[in-house]
């Protein structure tokens, strides 16, 4: 049972910053310790993602990601609260946004999901491996570059960071698969560019940051997606240790009334929108799918940002959300527009 406090998990390889710098062991603490996460770093605001892939999904290819695609849930158009004048500097002010209809996965993108995205990709795979030991040896150069994150610095950054100790892909028998017991969790380590171009392969996209908020709190203004009462381990996975993944939708108490799952807690999740202050402008630029800069996540997470005011509906200071990393407590879900 988690105790609802913001522990400091294990630390692996490395601790990757919001910054986008890499720190390790008591360096990384202190610059946790005095508040240094939330800069951005100059080399991680220097690197673009490239264009979006043109490949489009093919169902007979991918039943799990076909399947998700159906599932979607409508959102209706309306105006949404935005924010709160009693959350954190970032949360304000409060204000409204309007949008128009849009559709949103149910749950969090899973491994299985992810592999199918591999698969429909032009990768040179030279040698097969478990989940979490990829290297330089098993991939051809280019290939390489897509998914290693200790690959070679270059533009446009990797899709996933197959070379993590947190990642749950492999590949066996001429294909990427799930690590056994794995293929229904949330996949982990995708890059920005990694989650906006399965979105793209899938015929959508990544939701808005405004899209996401008014999926998870509806015109109500929850603060937590189910509603108000506090967060507990029956409505929200959090406070587990690095790499302790729930499959998705393990906590259906914690769903908001149109049946979304996991909104809060278990990883926290790419949006579509630059960090940028409110009041949000959906014309500002924000949503550029090419542009360069560090991305908002949200719904808090199992590892990090797991106190009550960290899984609110409204928090958007997400822990280590430099785009170009793939992070073990990071995911995403797809959106689409209505119609």
């Amino acid at each position: 049972m988690p105790s609802w406090t913001r522990p400091f998990p294990p630390l692996g390889r490395t601790a990757r910053l919001a910054n986008g710098l890499l720190a390790v062991g008591p360096v990384a603490v202190g610059l946790v310790a005095v508040g240094l996460l939330g800069l951005p770093s100059r080399a991680a605001e220097a690197q673009a993602p490239g264009p979006p892939t043109d490949r489009r999904i093919d169902p007979g290819a991918a039943p799990v990601s076909t399947a998700a695609q159906a599932a979607m849930v409508a959102i209706p158009a309306g105006t949404y609260p935005i924010g709160d004048p009693q959350g954190r500097r970032s949360a304000r002010p409060a204000h409204d946004v309007t949008l128009t209809g849009f559709a949103i996965d149910r749950t969090e993108v899973t491994n299985a999901a992810f592999a199918e995205y591999l698969n429909a990709l032009d990768l040179d795979v030279q040698r097969p491996f478990a989940a979490t030991e990829a290297g330089p040896n098993n991939f051809a150069d280019e290939t390489r570059s897509q998914l290693l994150e200790d690959g070679p610095a270059q533009a446009p950054y990797p899709i996933v960071a197959l070379d993590d100790p947190e990642a749950r892909i492999g590949y066996r028998d001429g294909a990427f698969r799930a690590a056994d017991g794995y293929a229904d969790h949330p996949v982990a380590e995708t890059t920005w560019r990694g989650a906006r171009d399965y979105c793209r392969w899938r015929g959508a996209r990544l939701p808005t940051e405004a899209e996401w908020e008014a999926a998870a709190r509806g015109q109500q203004a929850r603060r937590y997606p189910w509603g108000a009462a506090a967060p507990s381990d029956a409505r929200v996975y959090a406070g587990y240790p690095s790499g302790q993944t729930a499959p998705v939708g393990s906590r259906p108490k914690g769903a908001t009334p149109r049946g979304l799952q996991d909104m809060a807690g278990s990883l926290a999740e790419w949006t579509a929108s630059l960090v940028r202050p409110y009041p949000y402008k959906a014309d500002d630029g924000r949503n550029d799918p090419t542009a360069a800069g560090p991305r908002i996540t949200r719904g808090g997470d199992y590892v990090f940002d797991t106190a009550p005011d960290q899984l609110t509906t409204y928090f958007r200071d997400g822990f280590s959300r430099a785009p170009r990393d793939g992070h073990r407590h990071i995911g995403f879900r797809c959106a689409r527009d209505s119609g």
